[in-house]
């Protein structure tokens, strides 16, 4: 058998080992994946399946905050948790609703991040006051 010694994709050196005759492959083609990358694929999966799929309901006074030009229509809960209310029923109750209290029917479409709070898409809505 000979040796040929060649430098992969990110400049590591690999040897690939070949018969006379044998066709020279390589070796990152056609092979089975790890299965640490197997068991991370599964998790980022139902990671993100849950964290993106949180529907619920909630309920709360309607303001708007922030200073110009970044204001936002949110809801605040009456434990002062705040989500931004975003699509086009938002639009509807930042014209019509606000400072009122509501139930709002929807999912969260992005988590909280920093000061940020989450982003939730409002399906239907209910008067309450």
């Amino acid at each position: 058998m000979e040796d040929n010694r060649t430098r992969g994709r990110w400049g590591v050196r690999t040897s690939v080992k070949k018969s006379p005759g044998q066709q020279e492959t390589d070796s990152r083609a056609g092979g089975r994946p790890s299965p640490a990358l197997l068991i991370l694929l599964v998790a980022l999966i139902v990671l993100g399946g849950t964290i993106m799929a949180c529907e619920g309901e909630l309920e709360g006074r309607v303001s708007v905050v922030g200073n110009e030009p970044f204001t936002f229509l949110a809801l605040t809960t009456e434990d002062g948790r705040q989500v931004r209310l975003v699509e086009d029923v938002a639009e509807e109750i930042r014209e019509e609703h606000q400072g009122r209290r509501l139930r709002v029917v929807g999912e969260v479409i992005r988590e909280p991040e920093g000061a940020q709070p989450a982003h939730f898409k409002v399906d239907e809505y209910e008067v309450l006051e």
